[in-house]
């Protein structure tokens, strides 16, 4: 007796922990050859699964993808995983009523280079996809139809008389046995969830971990810009303050050597006319105050010249970046123009680009992103890695070479071998390529100048 396998395909959207929309796999080939817009997924990133539900509404396979809708709500072009061939090759996962199903997921995918392309669905008390998909698929509101499992007959299968006495014939330790392989086949189904949940929140860890310690960067950059500035304003006031210092005590000079005079000379006129006296007092005193406030101008022109040569150098800075920027386009445009029949041609007969990166491992690389890959690998690579370039650079250095780099006496290298950090977002300067030693001392004068 044979069977002829039958099943229908269909397409869950999640929002959260609920299933949004749902459609048929029909349908969502037509969304995928831009026929049919999706707006209220428009500029989002879709956390969708494929299903495959057999008759009796149960579920045996399931791939759970991630996809990006443009502002218009049209599905992105290179969008390009192989659903069907996850789904037909994927290892094992948790039982939803009938079995073990095929299931591909970030923590459990077939094909390497599409695992970025996946996401992982949780399985908690409070938000349980798997169950959301299990309750969804028996509801069965898109009405899916399977074909009929028709058994047939052929001589080869048929039943024998002497077989069936054989299998009336069976004793209790037959049964004996059965129970206990389904109860091993079970014990063994509850050890495959529990290692797929287990892998699951060990992604979804990392990913936490990864945004915390962009976080941290962000705030250690911060803090050290703050430092900067600060001793920056430190060494600008006591320049402020050394030549303050200097005037005042050229002023005081200057003003001790004028009372001298005076004085001298008020002693010579004492015994002049005491209106003389007065007046030539309130001469000097004009003539001083005048002194100063000329001092005054000229102090307030230089400074006034000064702010127009800085407002002018920071005009020309402007302009400079804008012309680096502008160049820097139509670089790239060119470069994305050079070759964009040969790519694409060779995009239209199936070959994906895939390369290797340390810290980024196998990537997939778009047509659209080839110009710019080969442009700036690092920069594509940093970005993939969710690090800033300068960043993944220094951590390049310490994986090819992890020796401490701080520097000695004598502008020599410590050297000394340190641990490797192998994940960029793991990396931190000043801490990541440091050793024990080194790593105290800038601790201690970090806390100095704070």
């Amino acid at each position: 007796m044979s069977f002829r396998n039958s099943y229908a395909e269909a397409i869950f959207i999640f929002d959260g922990k609920d299933i949004a929309r749902e459609m048929h796999f029909s349908e969502f080939e037509a969304v995928l050859e831009g026929f049919v817009p999706l707006v209220e997924q428009a500029q989002q990133q879709v956390h969708a699964v494929y299903v495959r539900v057999q008759a009796g509404n149960v579920v045996t396979a399931a791939v759970f993808f991630l996809i990006d809708f443009d502002k218009a709500g049209f599905a992105d072009k290179r969008w390009n995983v192989p659903i069907e061939q996850l789904a037909d090759t994927s290892a094992e996962g948790p039982d939803l009523g009938g079995g073990a199903i095929r299931l591909a997921c970030r923590s459990q995918c077939a094909i390497a280079w599409h695992q970025q392309q996946l996401w992982d669905p949780q399985m908690t008390p409070r938000c349980n996809h798997l169950s959301a998909i299990k309750k969804t698929a028996k509801r069965n509101n898109l009405h899916l139809s399977f074909a009929e499992q028709i058994p047939t007959l052929s001589p080869d299968n048929e039943i024998p008389a002497s077989a069936v006495n054989r299998d009336a014939a069976r004793d209790s330790s037959d049964a004996v046995k059965e129970v206990e392989a389904k109860w091993r086949k079970r014990t063994a189904q509850t050890i495959k969830e529990a290692r797929l949940k287990v892998t699951a929140l060990q992604e979804q860890t990392q990913e936490t971990l990864d945004r915390l310690s962009a976080d941290h960067r962000q705030d250690i950059k911060a803090l050290e810009a703050q430092i900067q500035d600060m001793q920056a304003s430190l060494r600008s006031e006591h320049k402020k303050h050394s030549e303050l210092e200097a005037l005042n005590q050229q002023q005081e000079q200057k003003l001790k050597g004028l009372r001298e005079y005076f004085e001298h000379k008020l002693m010579n006129l004492k015994t002049g006319d005491e209106v003389a006296i007065t007046a030539l007092r309130d001469h000097l005193e004009s003539e001083f105050g005048a002194s100063i406030e000329t001092l005054k101008r000229s102090y307030a022109e230089k400074l006034q010249v000064r702010d127009i040569e800085v407002m002018y150098r920071d005009t020309q800075l402007a302009g400079l970046r804008e012309e680096v920027d502008k160049l820097h386009t139509e670089k790239q445009a060119l470069l994305a123009s050079s070759g964009n029949n040969l790519l694409e041609q060779v995009h239209q007969s199936g070959i994906s680009f895939v390369s290797f990166q340390p810290g980024a491992g196998h990537m997939t690389i778009p047509v659209d992103d080839v110009a710019i890959f080969m442009d700036d690998s690092d920069y594509y690579t940093a970005a993939k890695c969710r690090v800033p370039v300068e960043l993944f650079r220094l951590w390049r250095d310490h994986y090819q070479n992890p020796v401490c780099s701080c520097q000695t006496e004598g502008d020599a290298q410590c050297g000394r071998m340190l641990s490797r950090v192998d994940r960029p977002a793991d990396f931190v300067v000043g801490a990541s390529d440091r050793c024990k030693q080194h790593l105290q001392s800038v601790t201690q004068a970090v806390r100095a100048v704070l």
